[in-house]
Parts: C-alpha cells; structure tokens; sequence
C-alpha cells in the first residue's frame, strides 16, 4: 500500500493521521509476528515500511512545512513519531536487526496517540451494543492488537458453512472486513 506525505499546509483530519499511524503499527507487529516462519518476507515488509517513513520524514524535514507542523500540536505529535519510528531502527539491511528495528517503528509510532492504542477496559466489545457503533467514526483494536480507525457498517459475509457476523470499517479509503469474534475493544472517536 502507497502511504503519501500529509500536505500540512491545508486541514489534515485527525483520523486520516490516525489511520497513517495504524498502517504503520499493524504492518510492524504483523511483520514481527511472521519473522520466524519468513523471515524474508518480513524484512521485505520492514524494507517497504522503512522507505515510506523515509519519504514521509523528507517531506516533514522542510523548511516550508514547519509552520504548519509546529501549529498543530496533533501535527507536531505525528511528525515526530514520523521522525523518530525512521531514525530509530539502526543496521537497516541487517536481518539479526530485523525484529529490533520493526519494534522501534511499531512502538514509535504511537508515541501521543494512546487515545487509539491502549484502549481502557471499559472499552470493551460487546456484541449486543454493536449498533452503538454503527455509521460512526470508531477506532476497533483486534485480539492480535491491530488497531483500525475509520468508519463502522455492519455486514454479514457469506461463508462456506455458515453466516458469520462481521463489522466492516472504511480504512485507508477501503473496507476492511473485520469478525466480530476477533474484536477487542472499540471506542467511538467522532458522531
């Protein structure tokens, strides 16, 4: 997937941040999770990170982006954690640095955002409120801590044996499926 640099210089919404930060968490711990059983596979994935944080960090290193970054203290927050998840890795073609330099990325990046990451227990998911949540901009964290943010619609997919219940969340401009069964918390961020 094609991450592009934020134009700061015109009205960034929060949850497009949001989703940018998700991106890169979940490709990261998705990565660490995989290095054992392909590793070479994760250390493409790692390479393919690397680089858009790469063009990111160039873009916000600007002189002319400064004073919008730096206006914005939710700006300024993703900058840095853009920053910070790109010059933190070290012996980046190094595979015996490979697990180490996808934690720095994944652990970096959600510097400020707690408010997405570490959802409290009353957060949890109960199946029988899913309506709360629907037509609303939620952030959805799964058993095996992925994080999405985006807007929330109920779908009943078709499987082989039988229905099985799932919620879908625009994410990155795409539906991203979601079984209600692999939920953990949800909260909702905007009406």
């Amino acid at each position: 997937m094609k991450i592009e640099p934020f134009d700061f210089s015109r009205n960034v919404n929060k949850i497009e941040l949001y989703q940018h930060l998700c991106y890169y968490h979940n490709e990261a711990d998705n990565s660490m999770y995989i290095i054992d059983e392909n590793k070479q596979l994760a250390f493409s994935n790692f390479k393919e990170l690397y680089h858009l944080l790469k063009e990111e960090y160039r873009e916000y290193s600007k002189v002319k982006n400064y004073k919008y970054i730096h206006s914005n203290c939710i700006y300024s927050q993703y900058a840095d954690n853009i920053t910070k998840a790109y010059v933190k890795p070290t012996n980046v073609n190094s595979y015996k640095m490979l697990n180490s330099n996808l934690y720095d990325i994944q652990d970096y990046i959600t510097t400020g955002f707690g408010d997405i990451f570490y959802l409290e227990e009353g957060n949890v998911f109960d199946k029988s409120k899913i309506d709360d949540f629907l037509g609303k901009i939620c952030c959805v964290k799964l058993k095996n801590y992925n994080v999405y943010v985006g807007q929330v619609d109920i779908k009943l997919s078709d499987s082989v044996e039988d229905k099985i219940e799932s919620i879908s969340v625009l994410f990155l401009g795409q539906w991203k499926q979601i079984y209600i069964s692999d939920i953990d918390k949800i909260k909702i961020i905007e009406e």
